[in-house]
């Protein structure tokens, strides 16, 4: 009798020790099976699911990153420089030729730096230019002391576009900047006529922009 139970006896231990298991897996939980919300230990730092802030762009610090102004500045700059030798060392001139020599220091010295202009405008101009960012109009001026100027959008209250006879018969204008300090005003000359009034439309449609957001 006893030999003739044993298989049944197997069956119902087998059974009972498989329904053991099952009841202690779902009461444990098993992360194959039963995945929950957050499997992360209690000392495991959550990371926040805000968007991530893309870096910020760096602002050109060369005019090789820029547009560069016309390359016919130079002209009208270099006939202004002229008119002003002409007038100021013809006049030291005349009055050495008048009261003598105590004039002959002060021609020297303006010789010396309008020749220096003459040869320092074409740098001058080389190093001149503008970008538009997302949020800024930069400008690049000047060779020996270099200045980049940031100028944000909503700080421009008018752009203004005008030009000289001289720089009218190149196809030249010359853009200004107004800002809401009178002291931090900012030229950009040397622009095709074209691209003068482009820049100072474009300008002024940020400008406007920017006041409506505040």
């Amino acid at each position: 009798m006893n030999a003739s139970m044993s298989p049944v006896m197997s069956k119902a231990v087998s059974g009972a020790a498989g329904s053991v298991i099952a009841m202690s897996e779902a009461l444990s939980g098993s992360p194959e099976h039963h995945p929950g919300p957050n499997t992360a230990g209690p000392n495991t730092a959550v990371q926040p699911t805000t968007g991530v802030h893309s870096p910020v762009q760096p602002l050109p610090s060369s005019v090789e990153e820029m547009h560069k102004v016309s390359p016919k500045l130079m002209w009208p700059m270099l006939v202004s420089n002229a008119l002003w030798t002409i007038g100021v060392c013809g006049g030291l001139y005349l009055a050495y030729r008048e009261w003598g020599w105590g004039f002959l220091i002060p021609l020297g010295i303006f010789t010396v730096i309008f020749i220096w202009r003459f040869f320092l405008i074409p740098y001058q101009v080389r190093n001149m230019g503008w970008l538009e960012t997302e949020d800024e109009l930069v400008l690049s001026t000047g060779k020996m002391f270099h200045t980049i100027t940031v100028i944000p959008y909503g700080r421009i209250q008018f752009v203004d576009v005008q030009s000289g006879p001289i720089t009218r018969a190149l196809g030249l204008k010359e853009l200004t900047v107004h800002t809401a300090s009178n002291s931090s005003n900012s030229d950009l000359p040397g622009l095709l006529a074209a691209d003068a009034d482009a820049l100072r439309d474009r300008l002024a449609l940020k400008a406007r922009e920017r006041m409506s957001g505040l």
